[in-house]
């Protein structure tokens, strides 16, 4: 209340000075009680996956930082390509220069390190990786550039007329706006167009050598009925999530953008997803196909000094002390409801495919391009620890240094042990005190690095 009253003294001299009368600054006071709420501003969107109705929205059209959750539409392009035969689970990811000169939340694989499609679209959606992302576009779409550009083409053929993208990762980046709406489509695009990949949005954590990496959205294991999708944060957004679950047949959408922190992000989310289970949905007639944005507006709003200001994050602090998942307006289980299995993870394991010297050779000769038999992989096994312990000590000492793609944004993530034997190091940023994301205008303007060759 420190902040109403604060405000009030403030209006009270101004109303005072404009000789407006007391009843008319107290008229006010329901405004402000609503704006010194934490998480007031957030944009949210409840939506009915099977119908697309609207249950409930909030500024759902605002412009606003996607941050990681712009990896949704990273994974649906990988998807299309790999219905579209131009690639498969098991082809080659390969780690570029420019993926690796990613900030964090990253593996930190060093350069020319291959990983398969399958394994990356893991470490993308789980780590929220945005070395990887990088990568799996330049595997994808042949550079970042041409696969941004199916990006954007995507997001305008799903009738996300609110979204532009700079990138397959969600950094910051000038330009770079979605909405809540627009996410909303785009989810239910992803389970609708490709449910045989809906379990992957499932993985609560991966095992990479000997580091398990647990999924950034405590829903997964804490809500009954969740099954995915992603969660995001830059100092510019605040913390924004994506949520799904299903009951009693139904399944629905639950997007919440600019949370104050990780915590209230998932506990908005699960609020949001029982009162929709509550209801019956027939309620509404609005589509979310139907409400839109008439295009692209002015840049969203900075939530910079809201969430990243030393005074945001003691404020933070407080809270996550304070916080108990389960007790009090908690509605997320204190105890997990679905057993944390990390799915095994590692480099290597790819097919192959034949020389691109081979490229304008006469047929019968297959094009260079053209997957001709999977070549066995000797380490290849089921096991969580993994064969391979050179893997397991290059996984050990990735680097993830800050959080700037996802996470709680005030953490850093490397023990001395790991940062000592990074594989990576000499090449990776190196940890940063601006903790929990990179200001705008990026430094990395969208493009403006040029890749180098993989050594």
């Amino acid at each position: 209340m420190s902040f109403v009253r604060s405000t009030m003294q403030t209006l009270n001299r101004q109303f005072r000075a404009a000789r407006f009368g007391r009843h008319a600054m107290l008229g006010l006071l329901p405004l402000l009680l609503l704006i010194s709420q934490p998480g007031a501003a957030a944009p949210h969107i409840l939506v009915d996956m099977e119908t697309g109705r609207i249950l409930e929205q909030k500024d759902a059209l605002l412009p606003w930082y996607p941050a990681s959750v712009t990896k949704l539409m990273t994974a649906f392009v990988t998807f299309e390509a790999i219905a579209a035969g131009d690639l498969t689970m098991r082809s080659a990811v390969i780690m570029s220069r420019n993926a690796l000169n990613e900030p964090p939340s990253k593996m930190g694989f060093a350069v020319g390190t291959e990983v398969t499609v399958e394994n990356a679209l893991k470490m993308l959606i789980v780590k929220s990786a945005n070395d990887i992302a990088v990568a799996l576009a330049e595997a994808v779409g042949g550079s970042e550039q041409k696969f941004v550009a199916r990006m954007n083409a995507t997001a305008a053929r799903l009738g996300m007329t609110g979204t532009r993208f700079r990138n397959p990762n969600g950094l910051p980046a000038k330009g770079q706006t979605t909405n809540a709406r627009d996410m909303a489509v785009l989810t239910q695009a992803i389970f609708k167009q490709y449910p045989q990949h809906g379990d992957l949005f499932k993985i609560t954590a991966i095992r990479a050598g000997k580091r398990v990496l647990k999924s950034y959205n405590p829903l997964l294991t804490r809500y009954q009925g969740a099954t995915g999708m992603k969660t995001g944060f830059i100092c510019s957004s605040g913390f924004n999530m994506v949520a799904t679950a299903n009951r009693g047949g139904r399944d629905l959408i639950a997007v919440v953008f600019g949370a104050p922190s990780s915590q209230e992000r998932a506990e908005t989310a699960a609020q949001l997803l029982d009162k929709g289970f509550r209801s019956s949905g027939q309620s509404s007639q609005k589509s979310v196909a139907d409400y839109k944005a008439r295009g692209l507006t002015a840049e969203p709003m900075d939530m910079r000094s809201q969430i990243c200001s030393k005074a945001a994050r003691s404020e933070r602090a407080k809270f996550r002390k304070s916080y108990k998942m389960g007790e009090g307006i908690s509605v997320l289980s204190n105890v997990d409801l679905v057993e944390t299995i990390p799915v095994a993870v590692r480099t290597g394991g790819a097919i192959r495919t034949i020389s691109a010297a081979l490229r304008n050779a006469p047929t019968p000769v297959p094009r260079p391009d053209v997957v001709l038999a999977a070549v066995p992989d000797p380490a290849d096994d089921t096991t969580v620890e993994g064969s391979a312990t050179e893997v397991a000590d290059q996984m050990e000492g990735a680097a993830d240094q800050v959080d700037t793609g996802d996470g709680d944004g005030d953490e850093a993530r490397v023990s001395s042990q790991s940062a000592q034997s990074a594989p990576s190091a000499q090449s990776a940023p190196s940890a940063q005190s601006a903790l929990g994301g990179i200001p705008l205008p990026a430094d990395r303007p969208a493009f403006a690095k040029t890749a180098k060759p993989v050594n």
